[in-house]
């Protein structure tokens, strides 16, 4: 009798999982999506800063992206846009930084559920140009601009959540390294790229699936 309820239990319970193995799977297909995030972080060597008051540093990002869905994850591929802010002032001028770069991501997203995914995502990041502008009394004295490739590797593990079915919410830590020597370029401020970590907070809208 024993034996006939505990092979009974073994039955259900592996039914039970199947079917729920089953129900976080998905059909293969690829889809066109956008995203947006809001970015801010914080640089271990900032302490060339510390003389200064140095504002709240946040930035925002754009992408546009293919993923490629298989049974339990899928694969993402994305080229975007960004801008960060870094602002910092002492008794006399305060300096407003924007730091605008282009970036390639390929991520691995795994399927915890039908709406949540653990995701993986390497990028690489070129600040092509820092604009800067300089205040004194709350009027513009100065701006200069410099142009130049500066790559970073960029690495963040976070989780996706689905709002909705073409919406979904992202929350992402990465660290930041700059592979380019900065110190060999020559800047009209003392600007720090990396080492960084910082968090993404964003949205991904689902555009066409094929």
């Amino acid at each position: 009798m024993n034996k006939s309820i505990t092979i009974l239990l073994l039955f259900l319970f592996i039914k039970t999982y199947s079917q729920e193995t089953s129900n976080n799977m998905f059909d293969p297909s690829i889809s066109l999506v956008f995203e947006s995030n809001g970015i801010t972080n914080y640089h271990f060597t900032d302490k060339i800063y510390n003389h200064l008051d140095v504002e709240f540093p946040y930035g925002m990002d754009y992408k546009l992206g293919l993923e490629l869905y298989q049974k339990k994850c899928f694969l993402s591929f994305s080229l975007g846009w960004g801008m960060n802010y870094l602002s910092y002032s002492n008794s006399e001028v305060r300096r407003k930084n924007l730091i605008n770069c282009y970036f390639v991501n390929a991520g691995y997203h795994y399927s915890i559920n039908k709406k949540t995914f653990l995701c993986v995502k390497l990028g690489l990041n070129d600040f092509y140009r820092v604009v800067t502008k300089k205040y004194k009394s709350d009027q513009c004295i100065e701006q200069s601009d410099h142009q130049q490739n500066i790559y970073n590797i960029d690495l963040g593990i976070g989780i996706e959540y689905k709002l909705h079915k073409k919406i979904a919410i992202r929350f992402e830590p990465y660290i930041n390294y700059t592979i380019t020597n900065v110190s060999s370029l020559i800047f009209n401020e003392n600007l720090i790229f990396s080492p960084a970590v910082g968090i993404k907070l964003g949205l991904k809208y689902t555009l066409t699936t094929f």
